[in-house]
């Protein structure tokens, strides 16, 4: 009765080694990597050790560790700092404006059958080099006023059309990886707030990360409805698929924060929260469920389930289901200047442009070329 009791008082944990998923975009230690041994990292293909594009070798060293490998991709823009890629667009026709926000991140007619075969042809390469995921990034183009606008002047379509052809976009590069073997990981941004998304993560085998579901960049607190709309979100999808959060600077002292760490797990299914640096140049840490349907990993217990965790519950658990909770390349080889950080989550207002990446890039000086498997 004891062990039972204890079982579901101990809600989460903070681990600094063996956690499900870690980002790591530069200044890579290898050996500390392989020693902190995360299930999944995600990584700049082209920003490995030594600052140099990761090698088949480096990449089989972290497969014989345990560790899968997943390489940084986008969908909606191509960055004029991935040369190969931005030249190809180019060549092709098929480049769009510049993001206002990000520059040197360029729109791209990804709806282009030529464009959407260069992306297979992409998957199919990192395959080759070693790696076993792919993890998509700017998948909610829709949700950006200058990307819709240009949209619309060059196909006459409209928000949901375009919103249409990134989750078939989607779905055929998902399905490439899968037919290698691979793990696909979506950043969702503002598509998490999308019943639609949510069903086609869960149908098509999508592990979906999001961001900043309890802080803000520099660690403040989300307002309250904010954080609670996300959690009937995430109690949402994480039924249907694999589900992670990314954070930064988030203080795991504070009882704000371990209360919101509480109701997360104890309303979700989310797998794991990393605690990580914007430019993502180091491991985080994480902080993992160790009872319910998430990995139970051993460690000291820090969250528990008391009279604040009840009181949580009753304030909070109708909220969040009002908030969302309903229902159910080949070719040459490549100079790789890219830090592709996590996306951000935001809520979805169709005249807002907010890019869905959070983390700072660092200069693109130029790199080894990247090895041809």
């Amino acid at each position: 009765m004891l062990l039972k009791v204890l079982t579901v008082a101990t809600l989460w944990t903070i681990v600094d080694h063996g956690y499900p998923f870690a980002t790591y975009y530069q200044n890579v230690d290898l050996e500390r990597l392989i020693e902190v041994h995360p299930g999944a990292v995600c990584v700049d293909p082209y920003s490995g050790p030594g600052g140099r594009p990761w090698t088949p070798e480096e990449l089989d060293r972290l497969k014989r560790a345990g560790i899968r490998p997943v390489a940084y991709m986008t969908l909606g823009v191509v960055p004029k700092y991935h040369p190969d890629l931005f030249q190809r667009a180019r060549d092709l026709g098929l480049l769009g404006p510049e993001d206002p926000r990000w520059k040197g991140d360029y729109a791209v007619r990804f709806w282009d059958e030529r464009w959407q075969s260069e992306l297979e042809r992409w998957v199919r390469r990192l395959h080759r080099m070693g790696f076993e995921g792919v993890f998509i990034d700017v998948i909610d183009v829709w949700s950006r006023g200058w990307y819709v606008d240009w949209f619309r002047r060059e196909t006459g379509g409209s928000r949901d059309e375009l919103r249409g052809l990134v989750y078939r976009a989607l779905i055929r590069v998902a399905n490439a990886a899968h037919a290698l073997g691979m793990d696909v990981y979506v950043c969702a941004g503002n598509a998490v707030s999308d019943r639609w998304f949510r069903r086609l993560a869960g149908k098509h085998r999508i592990k979906v990360v999001v961001e900043n579901v309890i802080a803000r960049d520099d660690g403040t607190l989300q307002p309250e409805e904010d954080f609670l709309s996300a959690v009937g979100e995430l109690a949402d999808l994480s039924r249907l698929t694999d589900v992670y959060d990314v954070e930064y600077g988030l203080d795991l002292k504070d009882g704000e924060v371990r209360r919101r760490l509480t109701l997360l797990f104890r309303l979700t299914g989310v797998r794991e929260v990393y605690v990580t640096s914007l430019s993502h140049d180091r491991l985080g840490v994480a902080v993992v469920p160790v009872s319910g349907e998430g990995d139970r990993v051993s460690g000291p217990a820090s969250g528990s389930r008391g009279e604040e965790g009840e009181k949580v519950e009753s304030e909070g658990a109708a909220r969040a289901s009002r908030s969302g909770g309903r229902g159910s390349a080949g070719g040459s080889a490549l100079p790789a200047p890219l830090i592709p950080p996590v996306g951000r989550r935001g809520k979805l207002r169709p005249a807002q442009s907010v890019h869905p990446r959070a983390g700072r890039r660092y200069n693109p000086s130029s790199r080894p070329a990247c090895p041809d498997p």
